[in-house]
């Protein structure tokens, strides 16, 4: 006699064996179908994601891209299996490199994580502040571009021409070397005694601190140099601002380069530029570098509203308060307190960065409108947060930082 169907359920439930296989394709239908996966990180996740979107090609590469971001919970578990090639890695490695940080790209600033930038044959466009005509101007000026090239004979490596040229102005920027331009410096962090309590270890760039701030590091990473002709009036306004940078132990190496009249047959006699720097020398012989400064802006600050010092208003300072001292000896052609005078204008001449006052940070000239205006911190503060992230990643990379991004 055969088994009823109720006979028949009632020994399927008995015996739950029968239902092993049942169970087992129901539970991998679930994880097959599940929305979201937990055990791939989203690191990981987002690798996968390029991989699949590299895969589909340049055709469909876009719908791909436009079907993941908008449902991408539903194929997280097929993006996970795709397996990520060693190219894409190091594509996306150099990718973080180049646009990830501080630096950024060649012609846009660094890109924080989760940001997006669009580039037309390497031009950086904000896709925030983008509308549709700026794009099609743009195309269009590249398009003619591309057909200038055409004409000339040059086809589609033109594009590799434009990629390989430096247009941006951080490239075109250079530093110059100022170490043999009988440089005097005002203080020295790696060895001066009011700089012991601060610490002086380079790691500390690396280290958050206020915005707007330079760390107070006992090294000799900043040096921010004054290119002055004594004799100007904006220059003796910045020998002003120099020792007050030192005075208030602003974190930065102060250094000043005198340029005065370097010919032999003038003395400090007749020019003041030339009075004015024998008169530092003579001063610093028993002091120091600051303090023969200190005492030489004491003495300008008479004439501070004037645009021209008669060298004979120097002779009637000098004799007043250093009434021991020969005057001839000190200002006269054949003084030994002319340290300075050729060095000076020579730099100049190299350098080719033009006439005095000029103001170096790391060799790295500031702007002229920044340094004889009332922003000059601001304009140095800025320069300090520019080279700052090249001393960072020297400092990670382990590279010898101190040869090149800065001079002592």
């Amino acid at each position: 006699m055969k088994p009823s169907k109720a006979s028949s359920s009632f020994i399927s439930l008995l015996h739950p064996k029968n239902l092993t296989d049942h169970f087992a394709v129901i539970c991998l239908y679930i994880r097959s179908n599940s929305a979201l996966v937990s055990d791939v990180p989203a690191e990981a996740q987002r690798m996968h994601a390029s991989q699949r979107i590299v895969n589909e090609g340049a055709y469909h590469a876009l719908d791909t891209l436009k079907e993941l971001s908008q449902n991408f919970p539903t194929h997280a578990r097929s993006i996970a299996r795709e397996s990520v090639s060693r190219e894409l890695r190091q594509g996306i490695e150099l990718n973080q490199k180049e646009h990830l940080s501080d630096a950024g790209h060649e012609t846009v600033p660094g890109l924080s994580p989760g940001e997006s930038m669009l580039f037309l044959n390497g031009i950086g466009l904000d896709v925030d502040s983008l509308d549709m005509f700026q794009l099609v101007d743009t195309i269009k000026q590249e398009e003619r571009v591309a057909s200038g090239f055409s004409n000339m004979g040059f086809q589609r490596e033109y594009l590799s021409i434009l990629t390989g040229m430096e247009f941006s102005e951080e490239k075109g920027r250079y530093a110059v070397d100022y170490r043999d331009a009988d440089l005097v410096y005002l203080n020295n962090l790696d060895t001066d005694k009011r700089y012991k309590h601060w610490r002086n270890s380079v790691k500390l760039l690396l280290e958050p601190y206020y915005p707007g701030m330079i760390r107070p590091i006992a090294r000799n990473l900043f040096n921010l140099i004054f290119v002055v002709d004594p004799a100007e009036r904006n220059s003796r306004n910045l020998m002003q601002i120099a020792y007050s940078f030192f005075k208030h132990e602003i974190p930065l190496r102060i250094g000043l380069i005198f340029v005065v009249n370097d010919d032999k047959k003038v003395s400090g006699l007749e020019d003041t530029g030339v009075a004015i720097l024998n008169l530092f020398n003579f001063l610093a012989i028993d002091s120091t570098n600051h303090e023969a400064l200190k005492i030489v802006n004491e003495m300008l600050d008479q004439f501070r509203t004037q645009d021209d010092i008669d060298p004979a208003d120097i002779k009637s300072w000098f004799e007043e308060n250093y009434s021991d001292a020969d005057y001839k000896d000190v200002f006269g052609p054949n003084t030994d307190y002319d340290r300075g005078k050729t060095g000076g204008m020579e730099f100049l001449r190299k350098s080719a960065i033009g006439k005095a006052p000029k103001v170096l940070l790391n060799g790295y000239p500031l702007d002229d409108a920044g340094i004889t205006g009332d922003k000059f911190e601001e304009t140095v503060m800025m320069e300090v947060m520019r080279i700052t992230p090249k001393l960072q990643t020297a400092v990670i990379n382990g590279e010898p930082w101190f040869s090149f991004y800065y001079q002592s």
